[in-house]
């Protein structure tokens, strides 16, 4: 199973074209997935949780579903500050780090300018792979996400398309 992180909180966030875009072409080629709206997490999960001593039931059914019982992780995150949303390391940070050892992780960057978030990336990159997760080196940067969007919030950029398509076609592979 693949979980798909589309790690914004923010009510409005573009990141979620990315991840349905993702979705769409994971479910074209009949590969399992699940998508992790950042939107829908409980409120509470920052103190709710096991390990921060106080668990609950709809925290814990949310990790073993999108962390525990995922094999592969596609990591969608916006830009910012120059990173990564403190949200998505605050994620982290809930999980027991033995539940990441030997997963794989694909990166995608969004950013609404010209450097797709490579830095956040990177600064991601680190994290994984001191939880020993193996991150595919070919890390996908969009830049100009508002400009790549439809009326409707799809990606109908035919370079965009294809650059997924190839990202996704070595991370199964991965």
């Amino acid at each position: 199973m693949i979980t798909i992180v589309s790690g914004s909180y923010r009510k409005d966030n573009l990141t979620i074209s990315l991840s349905n875009l993702y979705a769409g072409i994971l479910q074209e080629r009949n590969q399992p997935f699940q998508v992790l709206d950042f939107r829908t997490l409980p409120v509470s999960f920052l103190y709710e949780n096991e390990i921060f001593g106080n668990s609950s039931k709809e925290v814990d059914n949310l990790l073993k579903n999108y962390v525990i019982n995922a094999e592969k992780f596609i990591f969608i995150i916006p830009e910012y500050n120059g990173s990564f949303p403190g949200v998505v390391k605050a994620f982290i940070d809930i999980c027991d780090p033995q539940w990441f050892i030997g997963k794989r992780a694909a990166l995608v960057g969004a950013s609404t300018g010209r450097a797709g978030n490579l830095r956040g990336m990177d600064h991601l990159s680190s994290i994984l792979e001191h939880l020993e997760m193996h991150v595919l080196p070919q890390k996908l940067p969009v830049s100009k996400i508002k400009t790549l969007l439809d009326n409707e919030q799809n990606i109908q950029d035919g370079e965009t398309i294809e650059a997924v398509s190839q990202q996704i076609n070595k991370f199964i592979q991965f």
